[in-house]
């Protein structure tokens, strides 16, 4: 038996074919960058699992879509403001699933600007903090 990530078979699909998955859901967020894997993760939030379906939410820098200022997240000064932003594909439409991203160091032997990389992490509010009070009265019935 090969395995085979969900992203496989949901690429291969009529619901990738018909989503704007490579396009983020706001029009304000549309100059920003789609970091490499997105839309992957947006896909697989939201119909990976059919019974308990995501609307991805990622938290990172704001970098532009053409990579100018890819590395200034790791400056000692004039860093970019960390901003949320919905993900590619139809959003806000069900219960938010926060990612979080850093753009990764520029290398010799890539661009990492180029190909959007970055390193993943999950994110989970503070108990009890003003954010996750906040966080959950608006998402929580």
């Amino acid at each position: 038996m090969t395995y085979r990530p969900a992203t496989t078979n949901l690429a291969a699909g009529e619901i990738f074919k018909r989503e704007q998955t490579h396009t983020l859901y706001h029009p304000s967020d549309r100059e920003t960058a789609i970091f490499e894997d997105e839309a992957s993760a947006s896909l697989v939030a939201r119909w990976g699992v059919s019974n308990r379906p995501f609307s991805l939410i990622i938290v990172c820098p704001l970098v532009s879509a053409n990579g100018i200022g890819w590395e200034r997240i790791y400056d000692t000064h004039n860093r970019p403001p960390i901003y949320a932003r919905w993900s590619t594909g139809e959003q806000a439409v069900y219960d938010p699933l926060v990612l979080m991203c850093l753009p990764k160091l520029e290398t010799k032997t890539g661009r990492e600007s180029y190909h959007k990389r970055a390193d993943w992490f999950c994110m989970e509010l503070a108990q009890n903090s003003e954010l996750e009070k906040t966080w959950t009265r608006m998402w929580k019935p």
